[in-house]
């Protein structure tokens, strides 16, 4: 009976969440695309118990391999900004879909939790390409504080490790303190990719200046600068 309900509701739920943002959305077959003006969700399945959250989450969130809602904005060609601008709007977009439909708060923790058993998500080494790192702590740190997904932290843990062992001290402090702006701070995709080019244009600043300190010091110390 519980797998009848959810599969009767699910296609109510994915147009309800579309008409929330303006988009078309269409419920069957087994395949999630976008062609820009329609969203194709996969039917809900009752037989695979353990995706039944993973089904529903698909209606109310971008995470993962299908670019949804994502329509409107021309990120140009960094993979990173892009990456980093499409992990904080979905956060945004999954912190106003709860206040409508307080249910996939609980719904995306259980996407996100059968995600982490899988090794969807992992944390980050010092080890890993400072992109990655970058991102990573992004998209966890948002999701553990924002929208409660406790499951996260744990990894948090061990990506702030990772980043604080790569960036400048300096650029830690104020990426985090930029962070604090979302959710309150953006309303829209372009807030969202502001944000990141600030993030972004912050960390290059406290490299520069991290690479300026050897010559610093010896200038002060009477030594001569290499240039």
């Amino acid at each position: 009976m519980k797998n009848k309900t959810l599969h009767n509701a699910f296609p109510i739920v994915a147009a309800a969440i579309g008409n929330r943002f303006g988009i078309k959305v269409q419920v069957g077959g087994d395949q999630a695309y976008t062609n820009g003006k329609l969203i194709q969700l996969p039917a809900y399945n009752g037989k695979r118990s353990r995706l039944s959250g993973c089904c529903l989450g698909l209606a109310g969130s971008r995470s993962g391999a299908y670019p949804l809602f994502r329509l409107s904005i021309a990120y140009g060609p960094s993979v990173l900004r892009r990456r980093l601008a499409g992990a904080i709007e979905d956060v945004r977009i999954e912190h106003e879909l709860a206040k409508d439909f307080p249910g996939t708060r609980l719904t995306l923790r259980t996407v996100i939790e059968n995600m982490i058993a899988k090794g969807g998500f992992s944390a980050a080494s010092a080890e890993d390409h400072p992109a990655n790192i970058l991102y990573g702590y992004v998209l966890k740190s948002l999701r553990a504080r924002v929208l409660g997904q406790v499951a996260l932290q744990p990894l948090v843990d061990q990506t702030e490790l990772a980043l604080k062992a790569t960036f400048p001290k300096g650029a830690v402090i104020r990426l985090q303190g930029l962070l604090s702006e979302v959710p309150e701070g953006l309303t829209s995709e372009q807030d969202c990719l502001n944000l990141t080019d600030r993030i972004l244009t912050m960390i290059e600043q406290e490299v520069e200046q991290e690479k300026q300190k050897p010559a610093v010091v010896a200038i002060a110390s009477g030594g001569s600068c290499v240039c």
